[in-house]
């Protein structure tokens, strides 16, 4: 009987003390969608809703910038890499990409968005659904 009490609190103990994975990662303020985007989160339907952490390093970013043109670094994000230009409207992100690039005709090119303080969400269209999250790190 003790062992079982010290295995429980030795678990309880080992999943509160968690240090936060996003801890130290200096978070930026804005409006909008313009600024840098730090890829934290990938979700995915497969009968039911799973959410996949993505390693912080390398950092794999999205970036909005002034001039409607979209910089986007690591793996995760390939699928941005040609983006040309984007635009907005209350519900949607456009994109224009180069007409070269094959992954568009797979990925589209209308997205759900959602910018809520200093965390984004991206809607890409997908056969099953799919999201990603992101974190305004510029």
């Amino acid at each position: 009987m003790k062992t079982y009490v010290l295995v429980i609190t030795l678990l309880i103990l080992a999943t509160a003390c968690r240090k936060d994975p996003l801890e130290g990662i200096e978070r930026a303020t804005g409006e909008g969608i313009i600024g840098k985007w730090l890829l934290v989160e990938r979700g995915d339907w497969n009968r039911e809703f799973f959410t996949h952490k993505i390693p912080l390093s390398p950092p794999q970013t999205l970036r909005f910038q002034k001039d409607s043109t979209v910089v986007a670094t690591g793996a995760e994000l390939i699928n941005y890499a040609s983006v040309r230009s984007y635009t907005t409207n209350r519900d949607y992100l456009y994109l224009d990409r180069s007409p070269a690039d094959i992954s568009a005709q797979y990925r589209g090119n209308r997205h759900g968005y959602r910018v809520q303080n200093d965390t984004l969400r991206l809607d890409p269209p997908c056969q099953e659904g799919c999201s990603l999250w992101f974190i305004r790190i510029q």
